[in-house]
């Protein structure tokens, strides 16, 4: 008897025993992940909980377990219960230039207890207002709506009339910095205060918050708020890529962008246009005083507008070939055989590439006075030196639309032409089709590479880098 009451004891504590272990595995901490833009709020409220965030700056949460996202970054926010983590959420605050940083959110400030009185027909309105965020509350505007009771004069009874009372914090010493508190004292005067008779009440209708880029509206009666730019929008968008002054080249006189009659829409690659709070903006094209009959070079206006209505213009010059001339009939006919229509920049340069440096044979020649003479000459006998090579390769990129333009080495006794080639969305790049006694491949290089390159080969490409824009920094 003795033996069976121990072995019931010991599979009782064993019993209890693995409880404990299963009560432990269900307090194990949960994980989760929430992106956010700026200014949205996100609920992990559990009962009986606490919470707490690692990075305040991006992501703050209430003693309720609301996480209100302020600016681009990463926190984790983690719940509490016994003084145990049970969950972790990992928030990701997306970056964008359309919202504005937060610096002190709504539940970052406390509303003190509103207190007022009538003396003498005045009204006198108090409160506490605190900051317990992180960062300056810069300016705080506080809108009261007072409801009084006024004299009839054919009997005595009480109306309201409401009155719109407003009280403003500006300036670097009068904000509310971190963990302090402003006290607010109002006096309502006005014209109509000798038929007062009451007050009936006193509300706060609104309160805007400044802080960062922020602008907070919030209406504590709905316990609402909004999010805007704490200053008014009077930025223009930055209009960028080949444009202005960046779309010609002065020592060379090359216009990098070429256009046809039938490939208006290329008009629109190679700029666009970016708006500090905006992000992107559509870019608009005036291209009205172009004559698509006759070669030559034009003038056409970009423009951006944003949503403020901040408009953007550059004129920049283009380049009109037309698509009847003989020279670009040929090259047409070429790039309909080796590109595609759904190849990028990257693929038609290289078929480009490929297609000069496998139809040409190196050859001495002495004219290099007109690269489309030189560019026909090419066609007709497939042989040239590298100016033959550079400008059948300038043909081929120019009728392709890819903006391209001339480098020359400073050698002057021993002259070398290659092309330089721009890829959208990447930049510049070295494009030479001339192949060298040591071979090698030279399409889309960086001017690093081309350089690192020439020093091994005797100053083979050796330019001026002040005639023309950066290359790009990174290879493809």
């Amino acid at each position: 008897m003795k033996r069976l009451l121990r072995c019931i004891s010991l599979l009782l504590i064993l019993s209890i025993g693995a409880n404990a272990v299963t009560v432990s595995s269900q307090a194990k901490t949960t994980e989760k992940e929430v992106t956010l833009n700026k200014g949205k709020t996100w609920s992990v409220y559990k009962r009986n909980c606490t919470y707490r965030s690692n990075n305040e700056q991006v992501a703050y949460v209430s003693s309720e377990g609301l996480i209100t996202a302020k600016r681009a970054g990463n926190a984790v926010v983690s719940v509490r219960k016994n003084g145990q983590v049970i969950r972790q959420i990992n928030v990701t605050v997306k970056s964008s230039a359309r919202l504005p940083n937060i610096g002190v959110c709504y539940d970052e400030m406390d509303i003190g207890k509103l207190t007022y009185e009538m003396v003498d027909n005045e009204i006198f309105i108090s409160q506490t207002f605190s900051n317990h965020g992180s960062a300056t509350i810069k300016k705080l505007i506080v809108d009261y709506e007072v409801q009084v009771g006024v004299e009839s004069e054919v009997q005595t009874n009480v109306e309201e009339a409401p009155v719109i009372i407003k009280q403003e914090w500006t300036g670097k010493e009068l904000g509310i910095a971190p963990g302090k508190s402003v006290d607010v004292h109002l006096v309502g005067q006005g014209s109509d205060f000798d038929h007062w008779k009451e007050i009936v009440s006193v509300t706060v209708k609104r309160i805007q918050i400044y802080s960062f880029q922020a602008k907070i509206i919030v209406k504590p009666e709905k316990d609402k708020w909004t999010v805007q730019w704490g200053k008014p929008d009077t930025t223009k968008p930055v209009l960028s890529g080949l444009i202005g002054k960046d779309a010609y080249n002065k020592h060379y006189k090359d216009v990098y962008r070429t256009v046809y009659k039938s490939n208006k829409e290329w008009l629109r690659k190679y700029v666009s246009a970016y708006d500090d709070r905006d992000g992107k903006v559509q870019v608009e094209v005036d291209a009205s005083g172009i004559n698509w009959n006759k070669a030559g070079t034009y003038y056409v206006v970009y423009s951006a507008t944003d949503s403020s209505g901040n408009v953007a213009r550059e004129k920049t010059k283009v380049q009109v070939r037309l698509a009847s001339n003989a020279l670009d009939r040929s090259a047409k006919a070429i790039l309909d055989r080796i590109v595609q229509k759904s190849y990028s920049d990257e693929q038609k340069a290289r078929a480009i590439y490929w297609y000069v440096r496998d139809n040409m044979n190196y050859s001495h020649r002495t004219d290099h006075s007109d690269w489309e003479k030189a560019a026909q000459a090419a066609l007709t006998a497939h042989a040239g030196d590298c100016f033959y090579y550079y400008s059948l390769g300038r043909l081929l990129l120019t009728r392709c639309g890819i903006p391209n333009q001339t480098i020359t080495r400073v050698r002057t006794r021993d002259p070398h032409w290659w092309n330089y080639a721009y890829m959208e969305n990447k930049g510049w790049y070295h494009y030479d089709t001339t192949p060298r006694v040591t071979g090698g491949e030279f399409c889309l290089k960086t001017s690093a590479w081309i350089s690192n390159y020439s020093k091994r080969a005797g100053n083979s490409h050796v330019w001026n880098h002040s005639w023309i824009p950066a290359s790009a920094k990174d290879p493809i």
